[in-house]
């Protein structure tokens, strides 16, 4: 739905912009005729000049509008475009408006001009009204705490997540993986594994993880998205950090917590890229914690979350920020 809305909307603003450069070149030409004057009569010459006038005022209006319509074009799918594109077609809703009361030799052209300006700015506006949520990436959490021993009195998990949860021998595993299948059927539904191991959906991207007691999952309408989180633990890293950090991140760790945070960073940032831990960790990028970063030419944004005696970190494929919303299940 969202794809067919976005290829519409920029297919829409492409004849937007032919129809701006056409009239451009129409009222440029009139404008060069406007100022050939055969005449000594003064009122005829101040006739001409006011259409001149009136013709490049339009000119450079045109111009603008053509201007403002490729800049709309080529941040089409970006989350600025949104606004652009309604911008752009009030624009040309407004300047198509006095043509169709102008008459000349072609009114019916005119008036097909402002039914066209007014579908368009209809469809920008509802584009944006139905891609408004594409930017926020919804966090499920799931403390297993309070999880009955007995997992088959969870609702909506299957008898075949039952029997993968009764492969672990340690009762608070069956519970996160149960934590984890819950969250999957009630708000994924349908999906399966790539052939890197990453749950895969048609309907949105999605990412799962797990520690402590607490399970989260990551839901995002817009790209690849990688999440991770890890309980703090107060116990000696100094071996784990000569091994997984590189020369910048070692000197910004300055205590166990601030090690936690660059380790959530990097497993959400290789969750998202799909392909897991095959290259050495010192050179998967965890700074900045919260902002843009490129890694392997492709850019992703990060948001680091401190949750109780958790960190959490969400990566999304993208050069765009994005908003968090939290829903906890228990």
């Amino acid at each position: 739905m969202r794809k067919v809305i976005n290829i519409v909307s920029f297919v829409s603003n492409l004849i937007v912009l032919l129809i701006e450069i056409f009239a451009l070149v129409s009222i440029s030409v009139s404008f060069s005729k406007a100022n050939i004057v055969e005449t000594s009569d003064w009122y005829q010459i101040s006739i001409h000049g006011f259409v001149g006038a009136i013709s490049l005022m339009f000119i450079i209006i045109l111009i603008g509008f053509v201007v403002f319509t490729i800049i709309s074009l080529i941040k089409h799918n970006r989350k600025s475009s949104k606004g652009l594109n309604i911008i752009s077609g009030a624009l040309f809703f407004n300047i198509s408006l006095p043509f169709v009361f102008a008459g000349g030799d072609l009114p019916f052209y005119f008036a097909l001009v402002f039914a066209y300006s007014l579908c368009n700015l209809v469809l920008q506006i509802v584009r944006c009204i139905v891609l408004k949520n594409d930017n926020v990436v919804k966090l499920y959490l799931y403390d297993v705490t309070n999880m009955d021993d007995d997992i088959s009195e969870v609702p909506l998990v299957t008898s075949s997540d039952m029997s993968e949860a009764r492969k672990y021998k340690q009762i608070n595993d069956q519970k996160l993986h149960i934590a984890s299948s819950y969250l999957k059927r009630k708000y994924i539904k349908e999906y399966s594994i790539s052939d890197s191991g990453k749950p895969i959906s048609k309907n949105c991207f999605f990412n799962v993880s797990h520690s402590g007691s607490l399970v989260i999952m990551g839901v995002s309408k817009l790209n690849d998205i990688g999440v991770d989180t890890e309980v703090i633990e107060k116990k000696d890293l100094n071996d784990l950090i000569d091994y997984v950090c590189s020369k910048e991140e070692k000197d910004s760790i300055k205590t166990t917590e601030d090690f936690y945070k660059v380790w959530v960073s990097k497993e959400s940032l290789v969750k998202c890229v799909g392909l897991g831990i095959k290259k050495d960790m010192k050179d998967v990028l965890a700074l900045p914690l919260d902002g843009a970063k490129e890694y392997e030419g492709i850019n992703y944004y990060s948001h680091l979350i401190e949750y109780n005696d958790y960190f959490i970190s969400i990566t999304l494929k993208g050069k765009e920020d994005f908003k968090i919303e939290i829903e906890k299940e228990r």
